[in-house]
């Protein structure tokens, strides 16, 4: 065991003095120097470039960009803005290796150079067009998590490859793990590896789910507890692959496995139950992004339906996370199960002088009236009672958002109150009569 250590140790000191020595070659430090000071150059000609072109064609407010001339102008200084540094880098770099063979020179990193450069160019074109079809927000977090780590190990990797036999150092042997050889490219698949796998495994749910959008289904609730069972089960199935890949013995695995299974269940015991929920939830339709339902008495909207809880938005704009459970096995209110369609009801109080017919009438016309007042079901007015210094009426509208009930209130009383006035109708205060009842007898 101490004799593979020591090899090992021999091995890696190897390949780092190899890497080493290649750096300090004048060939290659020349080809790098002239990499950095190409790469530099491009960069600042390019934005020069790119700052001329907005000072021609200076930004105009996105929602006025109908025309296709305008989009045009648009799209060509974004495909400046993306592809113009590689574009300019890969010809003076092709120019200067060229230079390097006519002279009879290495021009190894050059060559790596332009492959890598081909690949940044079909990269930044395919963000480009990411854009143009998805969603900004997604695409940038994406761009940041995914594309561009993966573009970043791939220059890295290929111009290592180069100085040095990176396969040979990923086979170096660091640990033996249940007579398992964990190498420094295990290492590196079981981490760098899954978290690639992971996050690309997200990216299609998300392509999918937008797309599905897209198609106009109202059963969204459907395609997002598909997508999520979709996900856990690709992510399921390339853990198993990468340790099968590694070589671990699944008999070792099924023993650790079966021993935390126990401890570990009960852990995860309302976790397992939130999710079973979430996906009831979301192949039952009962709970879709976009609901209003009423949390702890707050009337809130669903902003997002997740595997272990529900993200909701009250209208001080307050998110809170709900277990799924609670949607599964309380008793919920929501306002847009079936259809969106709710009632507002505005109490109306007039004196008895005037006459009830006439304030019917009145108030359904103002009813009627109102842009967000359906028409089916129709508005209607009864007559509640006789207080003691009113009369009582309810007006009852129908509006098919729930969200602007506070606003089709206030725009009813405010209306209400001036037709009144216009009809000389009072809306009497609260009266009460004092009768001061004077004795006879002299206590004096």
């Amino acid at each position: 065991m101490k004799e593979l250590a020591n090899s090992n140790i021999i091995l890696v000191y190897e390949l780092i003095w190899q890497f080493l020595h290649a750096l300090k070659r004048p060939v290659i430090q020349i080809q790098l120097l002239g990499i950095i000071i190409i790469l530099t150059f491009t960069w600042l000609i390019s934005q020069r470039i790119l700052i001329q072109w907005r000072s021609q064609f200076p930004t105009f407010d996105q929602g006025k960009l109908n025309s296709e001339k305008l989009f045009s102008k648009y799209f060509t200084i974004d495909l400046l803005r993306f592809a113009l540094t590689p574009v300019l880098s890969l010809i003076l770099v092709s120019c200067v290796r060229f230079c390097f063979v006519q002279l009879g020179w290495r021009a190894g990193i050059f060559t790596v150079t332009i492959n890598i450069l081909w690949t940044f160019i079909f990269y930044r074109s395919f963000l480009l067009i990411c854009y143009k079809i998805f969603p900004s927000t997604e695409i940038g977090f994406y761009r940041r998590q995914f594309f561009a780590p993966l573009f970043f190990l791939f220059a890295i990797g290929t111009i290592f490859n180069l100085l040095t036999d990176i396969k040979e150092l990923s086979q170096v042997e660091i640990i033996r793990l249940f007579d398992t050889p964990v190498t420094i490219g295990t290492i590196f698949l079981m981490t760098v590896g899954i978290y690639f796998w992971v996050i690309g495994i997200s990216l299609v749910e998300q392509i999918f789910f937008y797309i599905f959008f897209l198609t106009g289904k109202q059963k969204t609730g459907a395609a997002q507890a598909t997508s999520i069972l979709l996900r856990c089960f690709l992510i399921g199935i390339g853990i198993v692959l990468f340790f099968g890949y590694i070589g671990f013995n699944p008999t070792v695995l099924a023993a650790i496995s079966g021993g935390l299974s126990v401890g570990v269940g009960f852990g995860l015991q309302e976790f397992i139950s939130n999710f079973i929920s979430g996906i009831g939830l979301l192949f039952e339709g009962s709970l879709r992004p976009g609901d209003m339902v009423q949390v702890e008495g707050e009337v809130t909207i669903v902003e997002k339906v997740g595997i272990r809880a529900a993200t909701v938005r009250t209208f001080d704009n307050i998110e809170k996370i709900v277990p799924n459970q609670h949607f599964f096995t309380s008793v919920v209110t929501t306002y847009t199960g079936s259809d969106r369609v709710v009632r507002v009801i505005v109490p109306v109080r007039v004196n008895y002088q005037c006459d009830p017919e006439k304030v019917i009438n009145i108030l359904l016309d103002l009813a009627r009236r109102h842009p967000l007042v359906q028409t089916h079901p129709k508005p209607y007015v009864h007559l509640m009672g006789y207080g003691d210094s009113s009369v009582d009426y309810r007006l009852s509208v129908f509006i098919n958002n729930p969200e602007v009930q506070l606003t089709v209130k206030s725009d009813l009383y405010r209306t209400i109150w001036k037709a009144l006035a216009h009809h000389k109708i009072k809306i009497p205060f609260p009266r009460r009569d004092l009768y001061i009842r004077h004795s006879d007898n002299n206590l004096g």
